[in-house]
């Protein structure tokens, strides 16, 4: 009976891991998100086209309906725009907002056109630095996004972010991975904010990013996706020429990516965690299934010394 208690050790295991697992952006519980409700200046260009970058874009983009050429460059992502980003393979939309700020809500909007090109999924990562990543939760939760090219779809938070940067990492999509966005919050020094900048609670766990090597300026269509036939432009068509500055990719830019593709180096975090809790697992079942066997051994050799005792004193009456 003595080893009972060791049946207790797996569930407080689960519970450390769980612990581990915490996002490590700056948390906000505040009962006064409505009043942190603003647009935060990418649909109004109070956020400057520098502060709109990504890895790789689709570099020439045939909008249908206008019968125009396009680069569908970061500073397209905004909401309400006429055209769209639309980013390629390995590819984020990231914004910084220029200062720390309250995150609320965000939302996302695809590219309209006859063939519309919108984001159904996406992930989300913040960054109080521009170096440092991290996801909203774990495992990272999938934002559900547009299902045409001009609805808006909006995510609030359960509890606001503070944060910097914000990337949005497209996961299914139709045609292209197109998207306009806006994120919503408010300054840490706006009314109702000054009891959430209190109650800040600062968590652990970060996650490495991978370092983007290479630029990507095109993007081949999926499988499954529709297909346009894109030409050469004709002369009337408006192209603009694509140039080094427009990627806007520094050396400390770092890049994961999660799409329907085969596992790429933002699930690598996943596969760790998710390995170390099958770990667990193995060794918690191991550990029960020798315990149970340590017991019918002591219990089976009990009944034999009990059997052995009868015997005894069965012989000595005789």
């Amino acid at each position: 009976m003595t080893t009972l208690p060791i049946f207790w050790l797996v569930p407080l295991l689960f519970i450390h891991v769980e612990k581990q697992q915490i996002m490590a952006v700056a948390l906000n519980k505040s009962n006064s998100l409505n009043e942190c409700n603003h647009p935060l200046g990418v649909g109004d260009r109070q956020i400057a086209d520098s502060q709109l970058t990504s890895p790789s874009f689709v570099s020439t983009l045939y909008i249908a309906k206008d019968d125009v050429y396009i680069n569908a460059k970061p500073n397209y992502g905004r909401l309400n725009g006429k055209y769209a980003f639309c980013g390629g393979r390995l590819s984020y939309l990231q914004v910084n907002l220029s200062y720390v700020v309250n995150v609320t809500a965000v939302a996302t909007q695809g590219l309209d056109d006859w063939v519309p090109s919108y984001v159904k999924t996406y992930h989300l990562r913040f960054s109080l630095n521009g170096q440092d990543w991290f996801n909203y939760s774990t495992p990272n939760k999938v934002w559900r996004g547009n299902i045409n090219g001009r609805g808006i779809k909006r995510n609030n938070f359960n509890s606001s972010i503070q944060t910097q940067y914000l990337r949005f990492y497209p996961r299914r999509y139709n045609y292209k991975r197109c998207l306009r966005v806006e994120v919503y919050g408010c300054k840490s020094s706006d009314p109702g904010q000054s009891e959430s900048t209190s109650t800040t609670t600062p968590l652990t766990t970060s996650v490495t990013d991978k370092k983007v090597t290479s630029v990507e300026t095109d993007v081949t269509t999926p499988m499954n996706d529709a297909k346009v036939d894109v030409t050469t432009p004709k002369n009337d068509a408006k192209v603009t020429p694509m140039k080094a500055k427009d990627l806007s990719v520094t050396s400390q830019w770092k890049d994961i990516v999660t799409t329907e593709a085969p596992v790429l180096p933002y699930d690598v975090d996943h596969s760790k965690n998710n390995a170390l809790l099958l770990g667990i697992c193995i060794g918690g079942v191991t550990l029960i299934t020798l315990t149970i066997i340590v017991f019918m051994l002591l219990k089976f050799k009990k009944a034999e010394n009990r059997d052995a005792d009868n015997r005894l004193v069965k012989k000595e009456f005789v």
